[in-house]
Formats: C-alpha cells, structure tokens, sequence
C-alpha cells in the first residue's frame, strides 16, 4: 500500500516525498508537471499527471493507499477564496471516502479556526471536511512560513524593506517549510497513531516582523527594516502580482485576522517546536537568492 503524496514540487510536498523516499516507502504523487520531478524521484514514484481539481483523478490515486498527505495549494485567480476551498474539500473528503484512507496528515493553517480570515478560515473548512470522513486524521497548523519572506527579495534589493499590512512588533511563529515537511512525512511513515487531532507547528520561536528584518539584514549583509502598509496598499500589491479581486480581498482579511493576539490557537509545546531558525533559513536559502 502506497503514500500518497500532493503537491510533490511545493515546498511542503517535495520535501515530504524526498523523505520518504530515504525511508524506503513506497509513494504515489499527483503533480501537473511531472517533468518538475527529478528523474531520479520520478524513476521511483507512481505518478498520477493532473490537478487535484479533477476530482476522478484523486479518487483514482487514492485506490489502495495507506496514507495520504493533503495539500491545498493556493489558487491566486480564483475569483472566490471561499468557494474554492469548499470546492478542494470536497474533493479531498469524496476522494478519502471512497477509498477509506486509514491516514490523512492536512496541512492546515494556524489561525484555522477563525472566521473572516482569508484563506485561512477555508483551510478550517477543509478540516471539518475531513474530520467528516477520515477515521485517523492530523491536521497541521504551522505558522507563517519563512518562505514568504521570499516574496519580499526585489523590496530588499531596491528598498532596504520588507512591507506588511500590520505593525513591526506583530509577533508570530515562524516556520521553515522543511521543517513541516519533515513532521508530515514522519506522520506518514510511522502511521502508529489514531483519531482527529490538531497539531500546532511553531518553528523555534515566536518573531515579531522587525525582529525577522533584523535577523535577515544580518544574514545578508545589508540594512533591512519593516515597514507597515495600508490594507489598501497590500490589496493593490496582490492585484499587482496576478492575483483575483477575491483572492486579493480575503489575503487582506488573513492578514487583519492573524495579526490578533489570539489568532494562533494551539500552545508552544516540544512537540509543536521545530528546528530551523530563521537565521539558519535565511544563510542557507535566502541569502543565496538575494546574491543572484
């Protein structure tokens, strides 16, 4: 019996795969582009080529699985956050039925339990769908991942900042995605345990955006501050960099929404305190990219 891997070129999926090829499992992907796999993964997985909107391909890969890792990969043009997750959770859900997948891991999202969240409140959505139908079921809530700092390489080159629509001394936990990756694939691996659960991920530490800014200014070598924005302001960037009216809305709504003191849900633990700093992220991935 299989493990079925979702998004296997993301970073969360790619990472999940890569481990539990070390492992030794045998694994089935759904990927659109195949090609994006590297030969040597590729000579070694069962491949399902297409999106996991066409919901008789899911359905199909999931045939026989033992596991399943559920990603929901964001859609920057739909015109409708909302509809779309109901839409990826029923597919997810009607496909694990009909297959009785023993274990599901969920990426989720911290802050899944909020209304009026964005994208957020619909990865809460698909939790609930989910816990519908899946018998052993672990929905991951990680932090805000180091990788979005990745959007912010041009504003440091050009203007020394990173821009975000809240106050500096917002703080959240921070993640690497490897980091997600690696509890994912070992939930997958090691499928000892059962029921519906929810597990928060918080990286190492809580950081406020201009603690974050500091720490990558020394990585790099070069001045960087925060800086706040309107919401506005982050509405008309979103729609600057292709994304639909909707999409634009609710990541504005996300961002007004985890800013709260309470918005991450689930208590730091040594379970839910993974290891990569943002320092250590940043030497080896971020300040590699700002060079080029």
């Amino acid at each position: 019996m299989s493990i079925v891997i979702t998004t296997p070129t993301g970073n969360i999926g790619s990472r999940a795969l890569k481990q539990l090829l070390n492992a030794g499992a045998d694994v089935s992907v759904i990927v659109r582009q195949p090609e994006k796999l590297s030969d040597s993964i590729r000579s070694r997985v069962k491949v399902h080529q297409g999106s996991l909107t066409d919901a008789g391909l899911v359905t199909k890969a999931f045939r026989g699985a033992k596991a399943v890792l559920w990603v929901t990969p964001a859609n920057f043009t739909h015109p409708d956050v909302a509809a779309y997750h109901s839409e990826m959770g029923a597919i997810a859900a009607t496909s694990i039925k009909e297959n009785k997948i023993p274990y599901v891991v969920n990426i989720s999202s911290a802050g899944a339990q909020l209304d009026n969240a964005g994208p957020i409140s619909g990865l809460g959505n698909i939790e609930r769908r989910l816990n519908e139908v899946a018998e052993n079921v672990v929905h991951l809530r990680p932090g805000s991942f180091m990788e979005n700092f990745l959007l912010e390489l041009e504003p440091i080159k050009s203007d020394g900042a990173i821009y975000y629509p809240f106050p500096g001394d917002t703080s959240l936990p921070m993640i690497a995605t490897q980091d997600i990756g690696d509890v994912a694939a070992e939930l997958l691996f090691k499928t000892g345990w059962s029921g519906r659960t929810i597990r928060g991920l918080h990286g190492p530490a809580d950081l406020t955006f201009a603690n974050a800014a500091k720490i990558l200014s020394d990585s790099i070598g070069k001045p960087v501050k925060h800086v706040q924005i309107t919401p506005d302001q982050a509405y008309q960037t979103f729609l600057s960099l292709g994304a639909s009216p909707g999409f634009a809305k609710a990541y504005v709504e996300m961002y007004q929404a985890i800013a709260q003191p309470s918005a991450v849900a689930e208590l730091r633990t040594r379970q839910t305190t993974t290891t990569t700093t943002l320092r250590e992220w940043s030497d080896t991935i971020f300040r590699a990219l700002f060079a080029d």
